[in-house]
């Protein structure tokens, strides 16, 4: 059964929608009031799902956010295409795993590819029909829809190991209106881009892009690298670099109007888990977060391999992948107690066009429709992560 292909890829603002929190401050109670309406929220646990996967946070506790980008056409989202390309709770686009350092001076971002295939733990279903069963094989992406961010929640801390306390999920017009509200992120491409499926144009060298123009710099695949998925995600690492360093740059921080504009940006237009979903909490973690050095930053992505069942796909490579989570969840620094992985360890076919993944238990027609991009070749070296502080051109495609 081949999958019809679909326009897809969410803007993605992963570390930033942490760091904005610190814009309330001093607000004052008219504007408390205004951000805390602005707020949407829902369920972290599934539906009688034993609520201990999340330890209790004190000042010394680790934290780990689920950050998501969904792509849905539902609301402010339906210009960028119908429902019939993305409704209700829309596919995970994007997901990354953050995890904030006990001492609060470090802050790891790891990537997880949209189409890795993997365990699938059952959930209640988000549309109200009969709950989706386990399953041995599906696609991450789909979870999302299936079940909602507390659906993706179980399967993602079940796949890591990892005791998500949080969940932001975001879509398209996040980043749209965030770029716009910082006044532009600077980003760097090795030569001239003119893509025709994003409308992405930029000259060579470094360029402020904000609005429609950050989108397709997210979305785009054809523009960089061998248009992967993952080197897409590497180019969405850097945007995200860059705009780590403008959000926590002297010039934004000390501009109480300008932060109070983010906060507003950023809460209308994430979904929280409830236990987040409120200006205290979110202070509370700003509290965490703002003294955080961009120099330790960094963004990760997880050791991958072409899915054993269908090369346009990808599974976890298993002990790299483990000894990353593990490191995670031990609050280490990943730079010292992760070696990088030797150059061409991991490795992938050339892409052609997608086919349904074959699991080892039959899956839902539903699920395995999901709209999906061909997934390419694992990055080498992915636990050689890059810092918020570093500006580097991300390597373009070209004409």
């Amino acid at each position: 059964m081949s999958l019809k292909k679909k326009p897809t890829i969410w803007a993605k603002i992963g570390i930033a929608l942490l760091l904005v929190s610190v814009l309330v401050l001093g607000a004052g109670a008219a504007a408390y009031v205004k951000l805390q309406n602005n707020i949407q929220s829902e369920d972290l646990y599934q539906p009688g799902e034993t609520q201990t996967s999340a330890p209790p946070e004190d000042d010394k506790s680790p934290i780990d956010i689920l950050v998501v980008g969904t792509d849905t056409r539902s609301g402010a989202d339906s210009r960028y295409g119908s429902a019939d390309d993305s409704g209700g709770e829309g596919f995970a686009d994007v997901m990354m795993a953050v995890h904030v350092s006990g001492d609060r001076q470090r802050v790891t971002v790891v990537s997880i590819p949209r189409d890795t295939v993997a365990p699938f733990p059952g959930c209640v279903d988000a549309a109200g029909g009969d709950p989706w069963p386990a399953m041995d094989a599906q696609m991450l992406n789909a979870a999302l829809k299936m079940g909602g961010p507390s659906c993706l929640r179980k399967t993602l801390g079940d796949l890591t190991g990892i005791s998500f306390g949080h969940f932001m999920v975001a879509d398209f017009n996040a980043v749209v209106d965030l770029s716009n509200t910082v006044g532009g992120v600077e980003v760097c491409v090795d030569q001239p881009i003119d893509d025709l499926k994003s409308h992405l144009k930029l000259p060579a060298g470094n360029s402020t892009i904000q609005g429609e123009d950050a989108l397709a710099f997210l979305r785009t695949r054809s523009a960089f690298g061998d248009s992967s998925d993952l080197a897409r995600i590497t180019a969405q690492q850097g945007f995200l670099s860059s705009l780590v360093r403008k959000i926590k740059s002297e010039d934004t921080l000390t501009n109480i109007p300008k932060l109070y504009s983010i906060a507003d940006t950023v809460t209308k237009n994430v979904t929280l888990d409830k236990s987040l979903a409120n200006i205290p909490a979110l202070l509370q973690l700003a509290s965490r977060l703002k003294d955080v050095d961009t120099q330790n930053v960094s963004f990760v992505t997880v050791p991958n391999e072409a899915y054993i069942y269908d090369s346009n796909r990808v599974q976890l490579q298993e002990e790299p992948a483990k000894r990353l989570f593990q490191a995670i969840i031990a609050d280490q620094d990943i730079a010292k107690s992760v070696g990088p992985q030797p150059s061409g360890e991991s490795s992938a076919p050339a892409q052609t066009e997608p086919t349904a993944a074959q699991p080892t238990t039959e899956a839902p027609e539903a699920t395995l429709n999901a709209p999906a991009e061909t997934t390419p070749p694992a990055l080498t070296e992915p636990l050689n992560g890059q810092n918020a502080d570093q500006q580097t051109c991300q390597k373009a495609s070209g004409f």
